[in-house]
Protein backbone atom coordinates (compact mmCIF):
# COMPACT_ATOMS: atom_id res chain seq x y z
CA UNK A 1 0.00 0.00 0.00
CA UNK A 2 1.87 3.64 -0.86
CA UNK A 3 1.81 6.26 1.25
CA UNK A 4 -1.28 8.83 0.66
CA UNK A 5 0.41 12.46 0.02
CA UNK A 6 -1.07 15.64 -0.21
CA UNK A 7 -0.37 17.00 -3.72
CA UNK A 8 -0.39 20.45 -5.13
CA UNK A 9 -3.23 19.04 -7.30
CA UNK A 10 -4.95 18.37 -4.42
CA UNK A 11 -4.69 22.04 -2.79
CA UNK A 12 -5.20 23.30 -6.18
CA UNK A 13 -8.65 21.85 -6.03
CA UNK A 14 -9.28 22.38 -2.43
CA UNK A 15 -8.38 25.99 -2.72
CA UNK A 16 -10.27 26.32 -5.91
CA UNK A 17 -13.72 24.73 -4.42
CA UNK A 18 -13.03 27.27 -1.32
CA UNK A 19 -12.96 30.03 -3.76
CA UNK A 20 -16.19 28.95 -5.80
CA UNK A 21 -18.06 28.57 -2.31
CA UNK A 22 -17.36 32.46 -1.38
CA UNK A 23 -17.95 33.19 -5.13
CA UNK A 24 -21.26 31.78 -4.67
CA UNK A 25 -21.98 33.47 -0.82
CA UNK A 26 -21.00 37.12 -2.18
CA UNK A 27 -23.28 36.92 -4.55
CA UNK A 28 -26.27 35.44 -2.65
CA UNK A 29 -25.21 38.27 -0.05
CA UNK A 30 -24.94 40.83 -2.27
CA UNK A 31 -28.21 40.36 -4.52
CA UNK A 32 -30.25 40.85 -0.97
CA UNK A 33 -28.68 44.40 -0.46
CA UNK A 34 -28.83 45.42 -3.54
CA UNK A 35 -32.35 47.36 -3.59
CA UNK A 36 -32.32 50.60 -3.06
CA UNK A 37 -34.82 52.11 -0.13
CA UNK A 38 -37.44 52.75 -2.83
CA UNK A 39 -37.64 49.47 -4.18
CA UNK A 40 -37.74 48.04 -0.67
CA UNK A 41 -40.50 50.74 -0.08
CA UNK A 42 -42.80 49.89 -3.20
CA UNK A 43 -42.19 46.47 -1.91
CA UNK A 44 -43.24 46.84 1.42
CA UNK A 45 -46.01 49.24 0.39
CA UNK A 46 -47.50 46.32 -1.99
CA UNK A 47 -47.20 44.47 0.80
CA UNK A 48 -49.10 46.49 3.61
CA UNK A 49 -51.76 47.44 1.20
CA UNK A 50 -52.59 44.00 0.15
CA UNK A 51 -52.84 42.80 4.00
CA UNK A 52 -55.29 46.00 4.68
CA UNK A 53 -57.14 44.76 1.89
CA UNK A 54 -57.47 41.81 3.38
CA UNK A 55 -58.62 43.43 7.09
CA UNK A 56 -62.70 43.37 7.43
CA UNK A 57 -64.30 46.71 6.08
CA UNK A 58 -66.08 47.23 9.37
CA UNK A 59 -62.99 46.85 11.22
CA UNK A 60 -61.05 49.51 8.80
CA UNK A 61 -64.43 52.20 9.01
CA UNK A 62 -65.76 51.76 12.49
CA UNK A 63 -64.20 54.02 15.28
CA UNK A 64 -66.20 52.20 17.74
CA UNK A 65 -64.45 48.91 18.20
CA UNK A 66 -62.44 47.43 20.63
CA UNK A 67 -59.17 48.13 19.17
CA UNK A 68 -56.86 45.71 21.90
CA UNK A 69 -58.96 42.84 19.90
CA UNK A 70 -57.59 43.59 17.07
CA UNK A 71 -54.42 42.09 15.11
CA UNK A 72 -52.62 44.79 12.41
CA UNK A 73 -51.38 43.51 9.47
CA UNK A 74 -48.53 40.58 9.82
CA UNK A 75 -46.06 43.37 7.89
CA UNK A 76 -46.82 45.77 10.94
CA UNK A 77 -44.90 45.49 14.16
CA UNK A 78 -48.13 44.61 17.00
CA UNK A 79 -47.21 47.87 18.94
CA UNK A 80 -48.02 49.96 16.09
CA UNK A 81 -51.45 49.40 15.82
CA UNK A 82 -53.29 51.23 12.79
CA UNK A 83 -53.33 54.61 13.66
CA UNK A 84 -56.26 56.42 13.57
CA UNK A 85 -58.53 53.94 12.66
CA UNK A 86 -61.13 54.95 9.97
CA UNK A 87 -60.64 56.01 6.35
CA UNK A 88 -57.40 57.43 6.34
CA UNK A 89 -54.38 56.86 8.44
CA UNK A 90 -50.85 55.55 9.29
CA UNK A 91 -49.69 52.58 9.35
CA UNK A 92 -45.84 51.06 9.60
CA UNK A 93 -42.84 52.44 8.65
CA UNK A 94 -40.71 52.94 5.39
CA UNK A 95 -37.17 52.57 4.58
CA UNK A 96 -36.90 55.92 5.71
CA UNK A 97 -38.65 55.63 9.35
CA UNK A 98 -41.33 57.59 8.25
CA UNK A 99 -44.84 56.28 8.83
CA UNK A 100 -46.75 54.97 5.37
CA UNK A 101 -50.01 57.02 5.06
CA UNK A 102 -53.07 55.37 3.70
CA UNK A 103 -56.72 56.52 2.71
CA UNK A 104 -59.61 54.97 0.97
CA UNK A 105 -61.18 57.39 -1.86
CA UNK A 106 -64.83 57.82 -1.81
CA UNK A 107 -67.05 57.34 -4.80
CA UNK A 108 -70.17 58.61 -3.19
CA UNK A 109 -71.44 58.00 0.22
CA UNK A 110 -69.99 55.19 1.97
CA UNK A 111 -69.54 54.41 -1.53
CA UNK A 112 -65.41 53.34 -1.19
CA UNK A 113 -63.46 52.96 -4.99
CA UNK A 114 -59.55 52.76 -4.48
CA UNK A 115 -57.13 52.48 -1.64
CA UNK A 116 -54.14 54.43 -1.93
CA UNK A 117 -51.08 54.10 0.07
CA UNK A 118 -47.87 56.21 -0.18
CA UNK A 119 -44.27 56.47 1.72
CA UNK A 120 -43.55 60.42 1.33
CA UNK A 121 -39.54 59.50 1.15
CA UNK A 122 -36.49 60.38 2.55
CA UNK A 123 -37.80 63.98 3.03
CA UNK A 124 -41.39 62.84 4.41
CA UNK A 125 -43.06 65.69 1.85
CA UNK A 126 -45.63 65.30 -0.02
CA UNK A 127 -44.23 65.37 -3.68
CA UNK A 128 -46.00 68.62 -5.44
CA UNK A 129 -48.97 67.23 -7.13
CA UNK A 130 -49.09 63.89 -5.85
CA UNK A 131 -51.21 61.31 -6.88
CA UNK A 132 -52.18 60.82 -3.24
CA UNK A 133 -54.25 63.81 -3.36
CA UNK A 134 -56.22 63.40 -6.21
CA UNK A 135 -60.14 62.32 -6.04
CA UNK A 136 -62.21 59.81 -7.01
CA UNK A 137 -62.72 60.61 -10.94
CA UNK A 138 -59.02 61.29 -11.41
CA UNK A 139 -58.11 57.88 -10.23
CA UNK A 140 -60.82 56.40 -12.24
CA UNK A 141 -59.97 58.44 -15.47
CA UNK A 142 -55.95 57.25 -14.85
CA UNK A 143 -55.95 54.52 -12.89
CA UNK A 144 -57.64 51.68 -15.02
CA UNK A 145 -55.97 48.11 -14.06
CA UNK A 146 -56.74 46.46 -10.81
CA UNK A 147 -53.47 47.85 -8.77
CA UNK A 148 -50.97 49.78 -9.61
CA UNK A 149 -47.46 50.90 -8.05
CA UNK A 150 -44.94 53.74 -8.88
CA UNK A 151 -42.97 56.70 -7.76
CA UNK A 152 -43.94 60.38 -8.01
CA UNK A 153 -40.89 62.55 -7.48
CA UNK A 154 -39.33 60.59 -3.95
CA UNK A 155 -42.75 59.34 -2.84
CA UNK A 156 -43.68 55.95 -3.64
CA UNK A 157 -47.77 55.19 -4.32
CA UNK A 158 -49.64 51.73 -4.65
CA UNK A 159 -53.53 52.13 -5.24
CA UNK A 160 -55.70 49.56 -5.12
CA UNK A 161 -58.84 49.34 -7.41
CA UNK A 162 -61.48 48.12 -4.46
CA UNK A 163 -63.70 45.42 -5.61
CA UNK A 164 -67.44 45.46 -5.31
CA UNK A 165 -67.60 43.09 -2.12
CA UNK A 166 -65.07 45.48 -0.96
CA UNK A 167 -66.52 48.71 -1.98
CA UNK A 168 -69.26 49.06 1.30
CA UNK A 169 -67.12 49.90 4.30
Amino acid sequence: MEKQQFKTSDLALVLGVIALMASMVAIILGKSDSQSPSERAVRMAENISSQLLSLSPEKIQNQNVNRSELRAPASVSSEKKLLPFGSEGKIGQDPWGNPFRYRFIEKSEGQWSHLVLVSLGPDAALAKGSLAEWTFDQLEARVSSRSVSFQNGDDVIVIHRLSEHNSKL
